[in-house]
């Protein structure tokens, strides 16, 4: 065959993995090794004694960061609707300028996670928005070339691709009001 069957190797339980071999010669055989279309012994002996790849690291959070970056990270909460002042915490309330009562997460998650079709559109707008890559406000509103994407789309111009970003914006502003 063109397998040769290779002692198991166990993972853990119930992970144990059965091991095989290619048929050498037939790789050979195939000029699998070779760039080119002649034979080079020296090339071939140098690709079958490199060493076997290795297994990908699996990495944890604080291999990648630090504890301390980690533990800086915070949630990113809109600012002030009213004044637009940015907040002083995430767990802040109410606004240090004007006073007013901020949008609390829950909301904000809220909005950004809604489906775009559930928007109160026209059929024609709800129908470009199925034709692009945009699901929910929240890839709207992190887009950076919004009014691109719905120009992507046959019958939209420059208008209406504004019109249907501004509807989106305006009521993403009236849900968080």
């Amino acid at each position: 065959g063109l397998l040769y069957d290779l002692s198991s190797t166990s993972h853990g339980v119930g992970r144990t993995l059965r091991r095989f071999t290619p048929h050498y010669a037939f790789l050979i055989k195939e000029k699998i090794f070779s760039v080119s279309r002649g034979f080079n012994a020296t090339n071939l002996v140098t690709i079958l004694d490199a060493p076997s790849e290795k297994h990908p690291l699996r990495r944890s959070m604080y291999s990648l960061i630090t504890k301390q970056n980690y533990e800086a990270i915070s949630l990113t909460l809109p600012n002030c609707s009213n004044c637009g002042a940015k907040r002083l915490a995430d767990n802040q309330k109410f606004c240090h300028q004007c006073g007013k009562q901020l949008v609390d997460e829950s909301a904000f998650r809220l909005c950004m996670k809604k489906n775009l079709v559930e928007l109160p559109l026209t059929d024609f707008q709800k129908s470009v928005i199925k034709q692009t890559n945009f699901k929910t406000v929240e890839d709207v509103i992190s887009s950076k070339n919004t009014a691109t994407e719905f120009m992507k789309v046959k019958q939209v111009a420059q208008k209406r691709a504004a019109t249907l970003e501004f509807k989106v914006r305006t009521w993403v502003n009236e849900f968080l009001a």
